[in-house]
């Protein structure tokens, strides 16, 4: 038993930022904000209640994003994404 969950503990500290992108973002190319060290996939997924706006956001070069959200509309989603850059463009300038 302690060794079964010996090698999920391992196997998720090994994981790359390519386990966190899921399949409908993997053919989307990312972005990076001038004057900051983010990392931003935005893509949308068709369901039956109409179309998912997602955002996945990375700093710097951890593995495990800072969030991955859905969004219930495109303007909504732009919205975060621009506040996230203002605050990260903010706090980058102080270090």
């Amino acid at each position: 038993m302690g060794l079964i969950n010996l090698n999920i503990v391992e196997r998720w500290k090994s994981a790359s930022r390519a386990y966190y992108i899921p399949p409908a973002a993997r053919g989307v190319k990312p972005f990076t904000p001038e004057g900051t060290d983010l990392t931003i996939w935005l893509y949308e997924v068709e369901s039956t209640k109409g179309t998912k706006y997602c955002a996945i956001v990375f700093i710097a070069k951890q593995s495990k994003p800072l969030f991955h959200n859905v969004y219930s509309s495109k303007s909504s989603r732009d919205h975060h994404i621009k506040d996230i850059i203002k605050e990260r463009k903010s706090f980058v300038g102080t270090l």
